[in-house]
């Protein structure tokens, strides 16, 4: 029995050895924890600390730029009145100026019209003169403009004429109206002379016809012409058998040489 509870209590008393040696290990254990969690604890309370800093600088720097911001809204609202009340002085100011600008204006007239009633008379006189005056170099200028128109005209017709003149000679044409008289004749009757020439129209290797007793019995072709004379020759073939040229015989333009 008392072996029995000697080997109870040895064994209680190497549990409670054991238990004891586990507990002071735990408290160990747990004091470096604490210490641990105290100094991580330390730290986040730092950082936590400097971000509530910052987030107060922002705070304060937030409030800053809101005030500042009502003070410029409220500057700029003052700025924009003034503007509009600026702008509403300056049209009042523009009218104003206008209507004074008009009034001095209906003065000025009233003024003149009043003043230079006589310097206006001597004025409407001069202009009258004057508008006399124009009116006849007018009728002036018209009569002298007939007058260019009517030489013009002229030069026209007589540019025509010689430029018809130039175009017959150069076709051997003569007017139709022409007549003469054979003048003399050579022995052989192969030629003429005519006792007209350039001054009175004959043209060169024109065809003249040649008439006895109202009949054509021949013709001759200009050969020569000269200021007041010309000679031509007998067409081959032309004259009627047994008829021959005489002096006096007539000479008409032939239908060939006639000018258009």
């Amino acid at each position: 029995m008392w072996k029995t509870l000697s080997i109870i209590a040895a064994l209680l008393l190497a549990g409670a050895g054991a238990v004891s040696h586990l507990k002071k290990q735990d408290v160990a254990d747990a004091r470096k924890e604490l210490q641990q969690a105290q100094e991580n604890q330390g730290g986040l309370e730092g950082k936590v600390e400097e971000a509530e800093k910052l987030v107060k600088a922002r705070q304060d720097e937030l409030v800053a730029a809101k005030e500042k911001s009502e003070v410029d809204a409220k500057t700029l609202s003052g700025l924009e009145e003034q503007k509009v009340s600026l702008t509403s002085d300056l049209d009042a100011k523009d009218t104003a100026k206008t209507d004074a600008e008009a009034a001095l204006s209906a003065m000025e007239e009233k003024i003149a019209v009043v003043g230079k009633i006589e310097e206006l008379k001597t004025i409407i006189t001069q202009l009258q003169a004057e508008r006399s005056a124009a009116e006849g170099k007018v009728a002036n200028l018209k009569s002298q403009l007939s007058g260019a128109i009517s030489e013009k005209k002229s030069t026209d017709a007589a540019l025509n004429t010689v430029k018809k003149v130039e175009l017959d000679k150069a076709s051997g044409r003569m007017d139709g109206s022409f007549t003469t008289r054979v003048g003399t004749v050579d022995s052989s009757w192969r030629y003429i002379t005519i006792s007209v020439g350039d001054a009175q129209g004959v043209v060169k290797d024109a065809i003249l016809d040649v008439v006895r007793s109202g009949e054509v019995v021949g013709k001759v072709k200009v050969s020569n012409v000269e200021p007041s004379r010309s000679a031509a020759d007998a067409v081959p073939g032309s004259f009627v058998e047994g008829s021959n040229i005489s002096p006096g015989d007539l000479l008409r333009v032939a239908p060939e040489s006639r000018s258009k």
